[in-house]
């Protein structure tokens, strides 16, 4: 027993020195710092506030590493290389060429910056000629392939698209912003803000769905059996465009300009084209299914075997329609002009005329809308 009190003894001692002459490296470290920052105080302060900081182990162990690691910088500030370098360090600084390198060294970067902006034309001709690159190898395949952020850079960019071939592609949300326009696709144009023209452009069969081409000039545009289905159209000028069986499914062509458009069997099925104008554009076998026809301008056109049940005709103008085997089941056109409209064979299912007239003339037929297969 006596000797196991006699080692815990010892070990109190040795812990008891260890911390004594840890408060002192502390209290010399106070002190010096003290004097360096000029402060108020003297040993007595300083030793107290050591042994304060001393007493909580995590302060303990901080100042060991700090201790530990000053040492360390000694050592290698005491090794004969550290001082040889250090000589050759202050006797290279005390060299002008060292002045002129430094200033060579800035000259440089000015230079490789300059260089950098004169050289931006041709990192974009570079990055140009990778798009193209990314376009023409996947010709003829329906896969998207990169070509959408490649056909949407240059663009932005408003490089020239001759040549452009994507058809039958399946390019999804294609971006085309409203300030370049389509116009005249299929040896025809596309057309910017800067008036250029950029000829012999297919888009036939591509598939574009939900794709952004409000405000675009579609002038001719031979778009034939395009899916544009729930694409934004709003506002575009497709005077004269061929969409013959093109897919419109739920697309919004809301002001848009289709005057003399070849729409024949085309899908136009919950369609908004609220305030469009069709003059005399064909829209022969289309499906017009609840369809929103609202103040359209259908003055001419060709409707002859459409189907328009449960479409709306308000403030819709029909002069000079043809009508002849059209599916009128279920509309409401009121306020539509049938002035000289060719009714001939059109069906009329709870269809309200403009005089108010109900008319069920093939409520009894079972008419039933296109399948999918026949759009």
């Amino acid at each position: 027993m006596r000797k196991l009190r006699n080692w815990v003894s010892r070990k109190i001692q040795q812990r008891k020195s260890r911390r004594e002459q840890l408060t002192r490296k502390v209290a010399h470290r106070l002190w010096l710092n003290r004097k360096a920052r000029h402060k108020a105080g003297n040993a007595e302060t300083d030793w107290l506030r050591a042994q304060r900081l001393v007493r909580w182990p995590w302060n303990r162990a901080a100042f060991k590493f700090v201790f530990w690691w000053r040492r360390r910088i000694e050592d290698v500030e005491r090794n004969p290389i550290e001082a040889a370098l250090e000589g050759l360090v202050n006797d290279l600084a005390n060299l002008a060429i060292i002045d002129l390198l430094s200033i060579l060294a800035s000259l440089s970067l000015i230079t490789g910056a300059v260089g950098y902006f004169l050289d931006a034309d041709e990192r974009k001709k570079q990055t140009h000629y990778q798009a193209w690159g990314v376009i023409n190898s996947a010709v003829g395949r329906e896969a998207e392939s990169g070509r959408k952020a490649a056909i949407e850079d240059l663009w932005a960019d408003r490089v020239s698209l001759t040549g452009l071939d994507i058809h039958r592609a399946v390019i999804p949300e294609l971006n085309l912003s409203p300030q370049c326009y389509l116009a005249e696709i299929q040896f025809t144009k596309i057309v910017c803000d800067r008036a250029s023209w950029f000829p012999l452009v297919r888009l036939i069969g591509a598939n574009l769905l939900f794709a952004n081409l409000q405000g675009a000039r579609l002038w001719e545009a031979n778009l034939e059996e395009i899916n544009l289905a729930a694409a934004n159209l709003q506002g575009a000028n497709l005077w004269s465009a061929n969409l013959e069986k093109a897919n419109l499914r739920s697309s919004n062509l809301k002001g848009a300009i289709l005057n003399l458009a070849n729409l024949k069997g085309a899908a136009l099925l919950d369609t908004n084209l609220e305030g469009s104008s069709l003059l005399k554009a064909n829209l022969e076998g289309a499906s017009l299914l609840n369809s929103n026809l609202v103040g359209v301008n259908l003055g001419g056109a060709n409707l002859q075997g459409a189907y328009l049940s449960q479409a709306n005709l308000s403030k819709a103008n029909l002069g000079g329609v043809n009508l002849k085997d059209a599916t009128l089941g279920g509309t409401d056109p009121a306020g539509v002009k049938y002035e000289v409209a060719n009714l001939e064979g059109t069906r009329f299912c709870k269809t309200i005329m403009p005089n108010g007239e109900v008319r069920n003339d093939h409520c009894e037929e079972d008419w039933e809308p296109p399948s999918e297969e026949e759009e």
